[in-house]
């Protein structure tokens, strides 16, 4: 899920292509560049890698694949261990999200560039609220949206023209939102 990186720093502060993963043990030899708090994030995404997992929950030796395929498997699974699993992670990715505020995190690529794209995380918790309206038909979802601020809720009123959408998306939403005007399909971003 969660990697660590140490990318360099090219000419005027940007990133370049040179980079090398960062796990507790090589993480002094970063020391220059990583601030206190750092080390704690860098040991959370060790606990979050499989290997990790597999020696909290499994002290035989076994394979991570052979671990997960009989821990999951749908008829025989062990689904307190599961429950046990989840909550491991859970606990951990919690405590590396609060973290991350502040912190410089991106997409790794498929071609294993790990600044492929950068990730704002939102400085305030999104809720989400959904709009019902009974008709013939039934109950559709009619208006999903994700935001803290409620008087742009209640202004929406122009549905957008996007005939795939079954929950309607709204176009006035999209250009409040992502600052334009968004057509047909592509403004369904929810």
């Amino acid at each position: 899920m969660f990697t660590a990186h140490v990318v360099q720093l090219g000419p005027g502060g940007r990133l370049t292509l040179q980079h090398q993963t960062v796990s507790a043990r090589n993480a002094p030899e970063f020391a220059a560049g990583l601030l206190p708090d750092d080390y704690e994030l860098i040991a959370l995404c060790d606990q979050l890698q499989q290997e990790a997992v597999l020696k909290e929950f499994w002290p035989r030796k076994i394979s991570a694949a052979d671990f997960f395929l009989k821990t999951y498997n749908p008829e025989k699974g062990d689904k307190p261990l599961q429950e046990a699993i989840a909550r491991y992670v859970q606990n951990r990715l919690g405590r590396l999200l609060a973290g991350l505020a502040g912190k410089q995190v991106f997409v790794m690529g498929r071609d294993g560039e790990p600044t492929w794209r950068a990730l704002a995380l939102a400085p305030a918790a999104a809720s989400v609220l959904f709009h019902f309206r009974r008709g013939d038909e039934g109950t559709p979802i009619s208006r999903p949206f994700s935001t803290s601020n409620n008087d742009l809720i209640s202004s929406l009123k122009t549905p957008c023209s996007c005939a795939s959408s079954r929950l309607g998306c709204w176009s006035r939403t999209c250009s409040t939102i992502f600052g334009t005007t968004w057509t047909g399909a592509s403004c369904c971003r929810f």
